[in-house]
């Protein structure tokens, strides 16, 4: 038996050898060629997909969409089931995907613009600066501070999740284009995650706030609305909530719009799903978008048979589904 047992190791270790000898060290090509497979390159490639609908207050809806042609957009009418091409301003503006969440935001621009977000009628765009949030008259170009108190891991509208970032910031317009709901990102304790470019002469040192598994500090929401034209502040009263959704470990999950919160028709109210860090507990809150005050309307704890959130109140409503 211990001969054969060395027999057999014996074999396994001759027959290893041309598996190994074929192992070959990978190249810069090697690199290119799988870089072209990421979705920054292959996304562009697939048509008509990602289609988030903008409605407008007679009942229809515009969306965009990449096809043969590039990027199109489309009128429809639900009632009369039919789709023409766009020429709205909303839809001429910016060449803005639409957002979800009876608002809009969270779908880039064109090129030059991908980090702004397009109000509802298409005048403005918000965009981050110096950890503060602005926004240009799209005619004009005239530009408007609206927040000064943001700081470096404190800003508003940050979109990082450690895992993911992005330069484009996180909000929501509503509908009337007056108001934007949005927060300040707290990752003052959180921990760094660094990163070396490995490029020809000296490597590039990275450092972003990115949470771990385990870590007791993670990012923090501190929910805001602002309103535009007098550029007012107005903090949402309730403590900072985690960094979650109902749908993903970020806030921003499917079709890159801001997930689980939603503006009233009139813009005075709105309702969003606070998520806590492990997904067992989510609390709905309706808030006043003058005061700030903010009541919780109900609250659901998962289990293994139940993940699904279903609230509404007072013509603001939340449904999500986590699959």
């Amino acid at each position: 038996m211990q001969r054969l047992i060395s027999a057999l190791a014996f074999s396994i270790a001759v027959a290893s050898i041309p598996v190994l000898a074929q192992q070959r060290a990978l190249t810069v090509d090697d690199y290119a060629r799988a870089e072209k497979f990421l979705a920054a390159s292959t996304t562009p490639l697939v048509l008509r997909s990602g289609v988030r609908p903008s409605w407008l207050p007679d009942g229809r809806f515009w969306y965009r969409v990449t096809t043969e042609k590039g990027s199109e957009a489309f009128l429809v009418d639900p009632v009369k089931g039919t789709k023409v091409p766009c020429d709205l301003t909303e839809c001429r503006a910016t060449g803005q995907a639409p957002g979800g969440g009876r608002g809009r935001g969270g779908a880039p621009g064109q090129a030059g613009e991908r980090n702004e977000v397009a109000s509802p009628d298409g005048k403005r765009a918000a965009f981050v600066r110096d950890h503060n949030l602005w926004v240009r008259d799209v005619s004009t170009k005239k530009e408007t501070q609206l927040t000064s108190d943001g700081e470096k891991d404190f800003a508003y509208g940050t979109n990082n999740a450690g895992w993911t970032k992005s330069d484009r910031p996180i909000l929501l317009w509503s509908p009337d284009s007056k108001r934007i709901a949005t927060f300040k990102h707290d990752g003052r304790q959180v921990g760094e995650m660094y990163l070396v470019d490995t490029r020809a002469g000296h490597p590039r040192l990275e450092a972003w706030k990115y949470p771990l598994p385990g870590d007791e500090h993670i990012f923090m929401l501190h929910r805001v609305v602002i309103d535009v034209d007098g550029a007012t502040v107005i903090p949402l009263k309730m403590d900072p909530d985690p960094h979650r959704s109902t749908l993903c470990d970020h806030i921003v999950c499917r079709g890159g719009d801001w997930a689980d919160v939603h503006w009233s028709d009139d813009g005075t109210q709105l309702a969003f799903v606070s998520t806590s860090r492990d997904h067992r507990e989510e609390q709905l809150f309706v808030a006043n978008t003058s005061t700030g005050e903010s009541e919780k309307s109900s609250k659901k704890r998962r289990t293994r048979s139940s993940n699904q959130v279903t609230a509404a109140s007072t013509g603001a409503s939340s449904s999500r589904r986590r699959k």
